[in-house]
């Protein structure tokens, strides 16, 4: 192959490598209701759509087991003007019917400094970033009180209808949460389903 020949190879490649990363680049994942992609607004007055979660969820420490709550809790999703990546946030999590192995008494999960804001993040997998958690783990025997913060990273899996809608699930990439000195930190595994608030619609995620 000639020099000429292979320089010119060489530009075509790295047209089409840089054209590739921004391609990449501009892929930010976004919002769908029912296979459409949710409208914009604007800045000042973001198309917000309500959802509504439910699931089981688990944390789990070293210091205080496992503990599994059922949970309920309820936000918005929009997309951002400008078309930057899809926002949501939670503004209600309710964590009930815990139990646990080490706790002989009663124990519960309690959520704070809510609203929680979250952040798509591109994939593969699309993860949806949740900001500012903070939740207090209580058990009256023996008595235990710690609360854990930080962020979580769950992976957002489509569903196909409002009989199998979306979930979050927390696992392997989630990340943990920061606990007391003397407790350490919590791993939170499960899946948090999640459905249109108005009319069950079907929310899912999708690049771009």
């Amino acid at each position: 192959m000639s020099k000429k020949l292979y320089g010119a190879l060489l530009s075509v490649l790295a047209v089409v490598a840089f054209a590739t990363m921004t391609s990449s680049a501009m892929a930010l994942p976004h919002w769908y209701s029912n296979g459409v992609k949710i409208s914009e607004g604007t800045a000042e007055k973001p198309n917000k759509v309500q959802v509504i979660t439910w699931g089981t969820l688990t944390l789990e420490n070293a210091a205080l087991g496992k503990v599994i709550c059922k949970v309920s809790d309820a936000g918005n999703v929009w997309n951002p003007a400008g078309g930057g990546n899809g926002l949501d946030e939670i503004v209600l999590f309710d964590l009930y019917e815990c139990t646990s192995a080490t706790c002989e008494g009663t124990v519960t999960v309690t959520a704070a400094l809510l609203p929680w804001l979250t952040e798509l993040v591109a994939g593969p997998p699309i993860r949806d970033r949740v900001k500012g958690i903070s939740v207090t783990v209580k058990c009256t025997k023996p008595v235990v009180e710690a609360t854990f913060t930080g962020e979580l990273t769950p992976e957002i899996v489509n569903g196909t209808s409002a009989a199998k809608p979306s979930f979050a699930e927390f696992g392997a990439g989630s990340g943990e949460l920061e606990g007391p000195v003397g407790i350490g930190k919590a791993k939170i595994s499960g899946k948090d389903k999640f459905l249109g608030f108005n009319e069950q619609e079907l929310i899912t995620v999708k690049n771009p």
